[in-house]
Parts: C-alpha cells; structure tokens; sequence
C-alpha cells in the first residue's frame, strides 16, 4: 500500500492482533471496540414455520 501512495491501512475485525503487529509492525486504535457500526446493523429476522 505505501508503494501506492497509502499513508496506512485499516485492518477491520482483525485478529490475532499479536500477528498483525509482529508481522507488520501494525498498532491498534485504541477504544476502537465495539467499533462505529456498533447497533446499527440488524440481524436477520428467524422465519416462522407455520404448522
């Protein structure tokens, strides 16, 4: 990426993170848990079956 002209990346759900920072050197964001869509997706509604 930094070939590219990317100054960092973001690594989403990333983890082992012990990995990500050995291997590339990588730190975490702090407080970045539960992370920003926290809340705002929905899960799939459960289907009834009608007897």
């Amino acid at each position: 990426m930094k070939e590219t002209g990317y100054g960092y990346g973001i690594i989403g759900g990333a983890g082992p993170v012990e990995f990500y920072e050995h291997t590339l050197g990588a730190i975490a964001i702090p407080d970045s848990k539960p992370g920003i869509y926290a809340g705002m997706l929905r899960s799939k509604p459960t289907s009834t079956s009608k007897s």
